[in-house]
């Protein structure tokens, strides 16, 4: 078959003027073929019905036809054993065969057809393959040749912020990229998404979202701070203004706390538009009524400095500090909100009258560092008890003095009160620490409270070297007294401590357990002395319900 019968096949141009062209013949049909000028599909071949040559009208038409056709299939089949050329001789003398040689005779000529169909159908495959790339190629062609002329222009700038190119810089053709940026850390996009445009094919730039509109760069700002149960607010900043690296500061109400340390209570505005606290992160605070010896931060109980650790944030908050006018310290504790426990030895000194050391002498609360001693932390001694069975100031027995403060003292993160013992709190082994004034390792004044940790030591063994070392000031069996001793760091109490609390933690909750009466022990002794306060509950407790 040449290609020009195969063209014409795929035309729809086969099959004109055969057999089965259906024109008439004697009154009957020759066989139902394909009609002129239609397509050759398979959908058309398998639906086409090989005419019955066998019967009907027109039977001497089907005899010629059904016997040439077999005769041609018998002279093949002698031609290829005889090697001889076919004549029409030879096919004119083909006899008649059974029906089943001419269906088979069909059936091959039906699989000839979808051979050649199915070749023909991936022809026109790539034909169209090939027209539709070549249609692309041209569409892109010409769609350069439209885009060429498109042009943007330059980019609008934005109030408080600017542009920049994405792509090759001054290129404003078409598919050009720019990025708008507000100008930080002060304004900022309020959505990411409104920051790229795109130069489209109608001379402008584009974003996906505003469409032909500008972006906007907003303020940052963090808005008004919410609102404390028990507590408020301030600007420590410009009043009213919330914009980025504005700050407050959260402050609980008179004897509220925090419930979790919070760096003072100050928050900044950050460009994430949230206030935000160096410890809470992005939480505001929580007050809660304060209670004695829960400090909001808890001192270290591991010792590392040799000479003490410094007090920092408020962990000792019932100390406090009696300052002479000679510049002579006493320390004291907080157990109430107008009263001060110290040690009476220590006040009266050599026949200090009453009225002397109210006039001697400066009271402060809340205070961590020697700076801090002024007005704002100063409070003021109005009436002095000293235990009644001191017998002398320089006797260390029952050693306890009782002042009450003109001031009532609000409590706060930094102020409050340390609680008294509900038992005994003096036991060999038991570890307690001391925060005070006292002279630190260099046996020089301190400027920042320091505290230390200690274990108890054995009272009577602690109390029978004293009392051979200072005889008359010290007695071996007194009921009052307990002792400590110095830690494996040569850490201990020393002069200017006297007055301040041994503190002992139990379920969290921290007690004095004793007041220090002797603090002479520095590094030249082992042992320092405490009057046990659990011996004087009731006398304390009689005190402050009747004055």
């Amino acid at each position: 078959m040449t290609w020009g019968k195969v063209r014409e096949i795929r035309d729809g141009r086969c099959g004109k003027g055969r057999a089965g062209d259906g024109k008439e013949s004697g009154g009957g049909r020759r066989g139902r073929g394909v009609e002129t000028g239609q397509s050759l599909t398979l959908q058309s071949l398998t639906q086409w019905k090989v005419p019955d040559l066998g019967s009907g009208e027109g039977s001497q038409e089907g005899e010629r036809v059904k016997s040439g056709g077999i005769c041609a299939e018998r002279a093949i089949a002698k031609h290829r054993a005889q090697r001889t050329p076919i004549s029409s001789k030879n096919s004119s003398d083909c006899p008649r065969t059974p029906r089943h040689s001419l269906n088979m005779g069909i059936f091959r000529f039906r699989l000839m057809l979808l051979c050649l169909i199915g070749s023909l159908s991936h022809l026109n495959s790539s034909v169209a393959d090939e027209a539709e790339d070549i249609s692309h190629k041209d569409a892109d062609e010409a769609e350069d040749i439209s885009h060429k002329d498109v042009h943007c222009g330059v980019p609008v700038n934005i109030s408080h912020g600017h542009y920049e190119y994405l792509s090759h810089h001054d290129d404003d053709t078409y598919l050009s990229v720019i990025k708008y940026a507000c100008d930080g850390p002060v304004y900022h996009l309020e959505d990411p998404e409104e920051a790229v445009y795109i130069c489209t094919e109608h001379n402008k730039w584009k974003n996906a979202k505003l469409k032909y509109k500008l972006p906007e760069c907003h303020k940052v700002s963090c808005g008004v701070p919410k609102d404390i149960e028990h507590g408020h607010f301030e600007y420590v900043t410009t009043h009213g203004v919330t914009s980025y690296l504005s700050a407050i500061k959260y402050t609980c109400d008179a004897n509220y706390h925090e419930r979790d340390f919070s760096d003072e209570g100050v928050y900044v505005c950050t460009i994430e538009g949230k206030w935000r606290n160096t410890d809470l992160d992005f939480e505001i605070p929580t007050c809660e009524p304060v209670l004695c010896g829960r400090p909001v931060v808890h001192l270290e109980t591991h010792q590392r400095v040799v000479g003490g650790q410094m007090v920092v944030n408020g962990a000792s908050p019932w100390s406090m500090l009696l300052r002479g006018a000679d510049g002579e310290i006493i320390d004291g504790a907080l157990i109430a909100h107008q009263w001060m426990l110290t040690s009476a030895h220590a006040l009266q000194g050599e026949g200090r009258s009453e009225a002397e050391i109210k006039a001697n002498f400066h009271a402060y609360v809340g205070i961590e560092d020697a700076r801090e001693m002024d007005s704002a932390h100063e409070v003021h001694i109005d009436k002095i008890f000293t235990h009644p069975k001191t017998k002398d100031a320089m006797v260390y027995s029952n050693d306890l003095a009782l002042v009450k403060l003109k001031e009532n003292i609000t409590y706060s993160n930094h102020i409050m009160p340390i609680c008294l013992p509900a038992h005994d709190l003096a036991a060999p082994g038991k570890v307690g620490h001391l925060a005070g004034w006292g002279m630190g390792v260099e046996l020089k004044p301190a400027t920042h409270l320091l505290y230390v940790e200690l274990g108890m030591a054995n009272a009577s063994q602690c109390l029978h070297q004293l009392a051979q070392k200072q005889p008359g000031l010290f007695t071996e069996d007194a009921p009052d007294l307990f002792c400590t001793q110095r830690s494996a760091l040569e850490e201990n109490v020393c002069r200017g401590d006297r007055g301040a609390p041994f503190v002992v933690e139990e379920g969290g909750v921290e007690y004095a357990a004793g007041i220090l009466s002797y603090d002479e022990a520095c590094r030249a002794y082992t042992y320092a002395v405490y009057t046990n306060i659990y011996n004087h509950l009731d006398w304390l407790k009689e005190i402050m319900a009747n004055h």
